[in-house]
């Protein structure tokens, strides 16, 4: 077994022979189970690997036996599971899932799970509520408590875009110490991975910000667009939703994104972006490369862990890359 943490970020290599040990690891890590084991005990091996921060976690699992449980309820959290390998079958009222290897798949959430597996091989994704309700408010969600409609991605592409996104968070900030050492780079992580689950599985809040984008947007500027405005350019350093931009802004939530789409045809967390965007730029601007510098320790610190998105954002605002206003 092996654990450890760099900044935030707890990291996870557990391997072991008992049966007893794995129900510690996925216990602590998702819910509280009673379980059945079937097959031959001198044959069971358990694998488990990964990282987590207070707000996610993202781990492989290898369990290698016929495993049956059923669950407690999990009501602080979502799990997203894409089977490797092995076959899993996961019940829940009269609601059966037999998912497809290879495609992510929900945890149906707010009720408790009867699960069975055969030498299971799985990538979980642990997101913390509260995330989800930020990332749902902050696509313009109406209010109301987040409710997943489906299980499933709603196409193909939505699934590889999923994955795409949870093998970046995974290998680009989990697993680079340098991006993984800045909180906003952290908070932007769990940010993505909350928005691609949204986007990927359908659910009431991005059906209510499809609906939101359809309203009209003439106008002057209102002075509540100009109070946001003011806060996240004061406050763009730090980790910020959009709930504290519209207690900031003395507006609702959803008269805040109706504001912005209508006066400035994005939302309030675009902006955002855009101004860490200008920081950023400041920063390489005013960065000797000599002092050892990056682009991507730069990028990081103003919460930008894709390099390459960084690159082609800042190309489409700057006209050069920021290597180049690194070096100039």
């Amino acid at each position: 077994m092996k654990v450890g943490s760099a900044s935030q970020v707890s990291e996870f290599d557990v391997s072991s022979c008992d049966p007893d040990v794995a129900d510690v690891w996925l216990r602590a890590a998702y819910v509280d189970y009673r379980r059945r084991l079937h097959g031959d005990l001198s044959t069971f091996r358990f694998a488990f690997t990964g990282a987590s921060v207070p707000s996610f976690s993202i781990a492989t699992v290898h369990h290698g036996m016929g495993f049956e449980c059923e669950t407690d309820l999990l009501d602080d959290a979502i799990v997203v599971n894409t089977t490797l390998a092995g076959r899993i079958e996961v019940a829940t009222g009269r609601t059966v899932v037999v998912p497809t290897p290879g495609v992510p798949y929900l945890m149906p959430p707010g009720r408790p799970w009867t699960i069975q597996w055969e030498q299971l091989t799985n990538e979980a994704v642990r997101i913390d509520r509260p995330v989800l309700e930020r990332a749902a408010a902050g696509m313009g969600g109406d209010g109301e408590a987040l409710r997943f409609t489906g299980s499933t991605p709603s196409s193909p592409e939505w699934a590889s875009y999923l994955r795409a996104v949870t093998a970046h968070v995974r290998d680009e900030v989990l697993g680079n110490p340098d991006t993984a050492a800045h909180p906003l780079a952290l908070a932007e992580a769990a940010r993505s991975l909350a928005v691609a689950t949204l986007l990927s599985i359908p659910n009431n809040a991005v059906a209510a910000a499809e609906d939101l984008t359809t309203r009209e947007r003439p106008g002057a500027e209102p002075a509540v667009v100009r109070r946001a405005v003011e806060f996240m350019d004061a406050n763009a350093h730090r980790e910020v939703d959009v709930a504290q931009v519209a207690d900031a802004a003395h507006i609702g939530i959803r008269g805040l994104q109706a504001a912005f789409r209508r006066h400035r045809d994005q939302t309030p967390l675009e902006y955002l972006r855009r101004v860490r965007l200008e920081q950023a730029h400041r920063d390489l601007q005013a960065a000797d490369p000599a002092q050892g510098l990056t682009v991507a320790a730069i990028a990081a610190r103003w919460g930008f862990t894709h390099p390459g998105r960084f690159s082609v954002d800042y190309r489409r605002a700057y006209g050069l890359s920021p290597r180049q206003t690194l070096k100039n």
